[in-house]
């Protein structure tokens, strides 16, 4: 896999004794990577001529291939940690619903009904998400509140209107239709 050299230099710029992450104490200190960073602060190094991201490269090193489309997340939330117990695999969608959960996504502007534009109060979100859940066709809702059937089904997919609750679709789960035929 990787060379001696390559290794020694990888483990000279990695700091065992780094912080202990607040949220999560528990998990013990951060290995953190002192060497090269990019902008949102994670680890950088060249391996073989080409760059990699050293939480990647520390997770593949301790626990193999990550699958394709997977992503490694920090459990410390610190990106210049490289320890291996601090890193999961996860799901793009995993990886966004993350940052926004503990804040760290960047807001364009006001979300919601704070937007001007906004044609929805947070409890309409809530009940067509609920209405879905019991089975209504999204065509029905998209009638029943004037907006387009892809608007409608990025609310009850969770890609809009995602700090409001409300049952939200799973991945893989069947729509109305599918569940019929089914």
């Amino acid at each position: 896999m990787a060379g001696e050299a390559v290794m020694a230099r990888f483990w000279a710029k990695v700091n065992k004794a780094g912080s202990v992450p607040e949220h999560a104490p528990e998990v013990g200190r951060c290995w953190e990577w002192t060497g090269a960073q990019d902008a949102h602060g994670y680890g950088r190094l060249t391996v073989g001529g080409q760059w990699r991201a050293a939480h990647r490269w520390s997770f593949e090193l301790a626990k193999g291939a990550i699958p394709a489309g997977k992503f490694v997340l920090h459990r410390c939330d610190n990106p210049a940690c490289i320890r291996p117990t601090h890193l999961r695999l996860g799901t793009p969608r995993e990886n966004t619903a993350d940052m926004h959960a503990k804040g760290r996504a960047a807001r364009v502007g006001p979300v919601g009904e704070q937007n001007r534009h906004a044609k929805l109060t947070a409890l309409q979100v809530v009940s067509i998400r609920e209405r879905f859940a019991r089975g209504e066709l999204i065509v029905r809702l998209a009638t029943d509140h004037a907006l387009s059937v892809s608007s409608i089904s990025s609310i009850v997919n969770g890609r809009s209107w995602a700090h409001v609750g409300g049952p939200i679709r799973q991945p893989g789960q069947l729509g109305r239709r599918a569940r019929k035929a089914a």
